[in-house]
């Protein structure tokens, strides 16, 4: 009986850590349900948000305007443990302005630290960053959108959201870094 005990637990453990998402959308699994959920009127939205649904290879993002961009998209976590992030804030170092970026930067927060990283830094001595982007040879990981004229209508939509939210970042820096979140993204 205890084994039996012992394997549930571990499988409700492993399950729950291998969808790094928001609790919001974790009875969302698919692409249709959400984007149903957040087009409907009655539930507010404070911020844009993004979610990428592995299952579909779709990224879909909303606006507080309700306005949905849906484009196909392929994540590149290889050689890392996904289940240790919760979520990524989708943005730009503040230093930037959304009208002169080609990819947007990948802030993660790691599942049992509260707070976002940088979007670059070491993984066992190797320099790597994370991004959000449409080129087919940018060695980061993330996720790439792989329909370019899609990709556009995000940088349209993170322009026009503006650059008031600064986010301070967590890194070994004795100056923080900051950010200009355009959003968050959820993978699930």
């Amino acid at each position: 009986m205890m084994k039996i005990a012992i394997f549930l637990l571990v499988a409700f453990v492993a399950s729950s850590n291998a969808w790094s998402m928001n609790p919001r959308w974790a009875d969302w699994f698919s692409f249709p349900a959400w984007k149903r959920a957040v087009t409907n009127e009655s539930l507010p939205l404070h911020e844009s948000e993004c979610v990428f649904f592995r299952a579909e290879g779709v990224l879909g993002c909303v606006n507080v305007d309700r306005r949905v961009v849906e484009c196909p998209a392929v994540m590149n976590m290889t050689e890392l443990d996904q289940s240790m992030f919760s979520s990524f804030i989708v943005g730009i170092d503040s230093s930037l302005s959304f009208d002169s970026v080609s990819k947007f930067s990948l802030y993660p927060s790691l599942s049992e630290y509260p707070y976002y990283l940088v979007s670059k830094m070491g993984l066992r001595g190797i320099p790597i960053e994370f991004c959000l982007h449409d080129q087919v040879d940018l060695p980061v990981f993330g996720l790439r959108v792989t329909e370019s004229s899609c990709f556009a209508q995000l940088l349209d939509m993170a322009r026009k959201c503006g650059s008031d939210n600064v986010v301070t970042l967590r890194s070994f820096e004795i100056e923080k870094p900051t950010a200009i979140q355009f959003t968050h993204l959820f993978v699930v």
